[in-house]
């Protein structure tokens, strides 16, 4: 049925109790935000200082990699974000092709932030602009750029671990529950485990954050 068919009195109804719902949603949602960037703040802070990265991808950040030290070295690390080249070939034809195996949101993460830096950083677009005299389609250079970012963001990491995993928050910081009216309450799932909490947090402020296109460019 369309909402034009409708009586003036039930379209309006529908229509207050759709921005009720999204009242509160965008309520959880800055909750949300709030809560991540605390676990950010208390786990990883100098993530936040990488240019083209913010709170919600550095909560990836964390909820995908967990332990930095579980990889040997920054290749290890680069391999695992699917930023690094692979070798393929027969015989003695080898070449070197783009690797679409690794953790797939880490990549993502790598490729926004390459975007915000194309737009914003001038030896990003240095590099590029070179990468492309050189030959290589403008895709090209931006996987070659991601490997740089790879390396930076392991670099990081690394700075920022202290000796072990990353370590449970406190359960005070989650909210037990999401109310939406006329749908009831629904609990959050608390028993999911810390990084689960992560992604689902995650999950739910990225939609509404680049729904408002709020990647930032900061100054080199």
């Amino acid at each position: 049925m369309m909402l034009e068919a409708l009586p003036d009195t039930t379209t309006a109804s529908l229509s207050t109790a759709l921005q009720a719902v999204l009242t509160s949603l965008e309520a959880a949602l800055k909750e949300l935000e709030h809560v991540m960037a605390t676990l950010v703040a208390q786990v990883a802070p100098t993530l936040l200082t990488l240019q083209g990265i913010g709170v919600v991808l550095a909560g990836t950040v964390l909820a995908e990699v967990g332990d930095i030290q579980q990889f040997g070295n920054v290749n290890h690390f680069a391999s695992y974000c699917g930023a690094a080249p692979v070798e393929r070939g027969s015989g003695k034809n080898t070449r070197w092709c783009v690797n679409v195996g690794g953790n797939r949101q880490l990549n993502r993460v790598l490729h926004l932030m390459a975007l915000t830096r194309l737009r914003c950083d001038e030896r990003t677009k240095t590099f590029v602009a070179k990468k492309e005299q050189d030959g290589k389609t403008k895709r090209a250079a931006l996987r070659a750029f991601k490997t740089h970012l790879a390396r930076e963001l392991y670099r990081t990491l690394q700075a920022s671990h202290v000796g072990g995993p990353i370590p449970a928050p406190s359960e005070d910081l989650f909210p037990r529950r999401l109310d939406i009216p006329g749908s009831g309450t629904e609990p959050l799932n608390l028993a999911a485990g810390k990084e689960g909490r992560i992604q689902a947090s995650a999950k739910l402020v990225e939609d509404h954050e680049f729904g408002r296109s709020t990647v930032r460019c900061s100054k080199s």
